[in-house]
């Protein structure tokens, strides 16, 4: 059987593994890029002409063959063949696989499921909780309401030029993103703006010193959305130029509305200073889905991404190669992902972050959720609902993921899936020491528990520093639950918890290995024993068909797939840590002549 292996857009020397399409494995879709558009109106090929949209998941094949993909149970779909930097059905994306089609007059207007069927198999796919409700990930609404806008830097085969002064349709389109998001243009709720390939946008914007600044309000039922047409690289920002690519604001000078429900998707983004995107309090429901995003000059109290707003989605981004390489200058106080209040207000409650890659980043932390206010009010301020799972974070100076000031009685947090080796490594920073950790946990007084389960940590720590607070999990929570996880250090020097602080702790059924025997308070269910990773110096951290972790977890309701899309249990009970191991046949040989590509 063909054995199916990918070319990662990570930096050289790290390979990470995925799952082989060669298992009987159901095809699992883990989210869209956009989750409305119209059927028509964009660029007719063949008699569709409607919204161009990109399914990420796994186990959809190397190839379509005899697969299908269908939704709301319709064959009413194009699947767009390779073109430019898209290889086609299955194209790798990060650890996982994508395919794009494009909707026909078929997809009659309403709401349902895509489903990529493969080998007889149809998918399944994941259901994330927010807010107390389930949001299916797979689901789509087909509209009549809205219009298809193009962007092009060199015009396509039927198109007549690239002018801001024309209507913007696929055969007259604009040429700068600027033109396209900003008041006063035709675009509206429910709109859909695609940048073709070579646009680069590095300045227009007066705003914050921002490339682009969205400037037009969508609806819950007709959001807006920016994103790459099929095959294309665009770029917002810069490395050399304005601070910052995206700025997103509302209720401070210079921005006159509140670009709600928005979806920025599949751009290349880059800040100079600051950030490659902000976004500011008081503004809700914006998606930031499958970017690449870099700030390699960045030294300041921020993040390559930093966000205030509530009802956040950040899927599928590869944030990368943030920080500036001078070890001896840079501040504690900057990040990959910040999370939280920005500049006071608002905070990122109700926020889902998946399936994202941070890694070989020079500054503190990978994800930061902190809080200024501290409110344990559930309003204002307060961060809570916060779910944070199946990411790859590696190769990172700080913690993997910090939080602080969680409010957990407002509303659940949990990190899980989520594989994270060679964070927390140090040095100490310019202005002092950091928490030399794969997950950092803390949270303000409650009963209600923080949930840190099936994740994998590998080598997190830094003991030559001010503050040698290694460990795979640092607390400081009032109501920390650890379930299931591997903790994993490559000697006694690294230890496997960093408690800092009051501690209210249940652990149980956590796999501890490399740093002597599993902690006191932590003895419950706990496997004192080598995991068995596959190959632990090409850092693929999936297990062998004989590790101790295998069905040596606790049955966790809900949580249904592990990091690769296999459906949990394989076995009589869950696996332990982010990989459920599937019997049913062997992993993929390793890949190799492997090229590391930086988009």
């Amino acid at each position: 059987m063909k054995k199916l292996n990918h070319i990662l857009p990570i930096a050289a020397g790290v390979i990470l593994f995925l799952a082989s399409s060669a298992f009987a494995q159901a095809p699992r879709i883990f989210f869209l890029d956009l989750t409305s558009g119209p059927n028509s109106g964009g660029e007719s090929v063949g008699g569709y002409s409607g919204a161009y949209v990109t399914i990420y998941g796994d186990f959809f094949g190397s190839s379509q063959g005899n697969s299908t993909v269908t939704w709301n149970g319709l064959n009413c779909l194009r699947v767009v063949p390779p073109t430019g930097s898209y290889s086609g059905w299955g194209s790798a994306w990060l650890w996982y696989q994508k395919i794009i089609v494009q909707l026909g007059p078929g997809c009659t207007p309403g709401t349902g499921d895509f489903v990529v069927t493969v080998n007889g198999a149809p998918s399944v796919s994941t259901v994330v909780t927010i807010n107390g409700q389930q949001m299916d990930n797979a689901s789509f609404t087909v509209r009549s309401a809205g219009n298809i806008h193009f962007v092009c830097a060199t015009p396509l085969p039927g198109q007549s030029s690239c002018s801001d002064s024309n209507s913007g349709t696929f055969s007259s389109p604009w040429r700068t993103i600027d033109h396209a998001v900003d008041q006063g243009t035709p675009t509206a709720p429910g709109d859909i703006i695609y940048v073709e390939n070579g646009v680069s946008e590095t300045s227009g914007c007066s705003q914050y010193n921002g490339a682009i600044c969205p400037d037009v309000t969508g609806t819950a039922s007709n959001p807006i959305a920016l994103v790459t047409y099929p095959g294309a690289t665009a770029t917002i920002g810069s490395t050399t130029g304005q601070d910052r690519g995206v700025i997103m604001c509302t209720g401070l000078s210079g921005c006159s509305n509140a670009p709600n429900y928005w979806t920025i998707a599949g751009m290349t983004l880059r800040g100079n200073g600051e950030n490659s995107m902000k976004v500011n309090n008081g503004l809700s429901h914006i998606r930031i889905i499958a970017n690449d995003m870099s700030c390699p000059n960045a030294n300041t109290a921020s993040g390559c991404l930093e966000t205030g707003s509530p009802f956040l989605t950040v899927y599928g981004n590869y944030s990368h190669d943030n920080g500036v390489n001078v070890a001896s200058s840079i501040t504690k106080l900057m990040h990959a992902m910040y999370l939280g209040d920005v500049s006071g207000g608002s905070a990122s409650a109700h926020t889902d972050l998946g399936w994202n890659l941070i890694a070989n980043n020079k500054t503190d932390r990978g994800i930061q959720f902190y809080t200024s206010t501290g409110s344990g009010s559930c309003s204002g301020g307060s961060l809570f609902d916060i779910h944070v799972h199946d990411n790859v974070i590696h190769d990172n100076r700080g913690a993997g993921i910090y939080t602080t000031n969680i409010s957990v009685d407002c509303g659940p947090t949990e990190i899980y899936n989520n594989v994270i080796y060679n964070a927390g490594t140090g040095p100490d920073f310019i202005d002092g020491a950091s928490a030399w950790v794969c997950i950092y946990a803390s949270a303000e007084t409650g009963t209600t528990a923080f949930r840190i389960y099936n994740n994998t940590g590998y080598n997190c720590g830094y003991t030559g520093g001010s503050d040698p607070s290694s460990g795979i999990v640092g607390e400081a929570s009032a109501n920390l639950n650890l379930l299931n996880n591997i903790m994993a250090q490559p000697s006694t020097s690294f230890s496997y918890l960093y408690l800092n602080g009051p501690t209210s702790m249940s652990c149980s059924n956590n796999l501890f290995w490399g740093s002597g025997g599993a902690p006191s308070n932590c003895s419950n269910g706990a496997v004192n024993a080598n995991p068995q990773f596959v190959n632990l110096s090409a850092h693929d951290l999936h297990l062998m068909n004989t590790s101790p972790a295998i069905n040596a977890g606790v049955n966790i309701a809900g949580l249904l797939w592990d990091h690769d899309g296999i459906s949990r249990p394989q076995g009589g009970a869950y696996d332990i840590g982010a990989y459920e191991y599937y019997g049913a046949g062997s992993r993929p040989d390793p890949p190799t002549n492997l090229q590391a590509t930086v988009h």
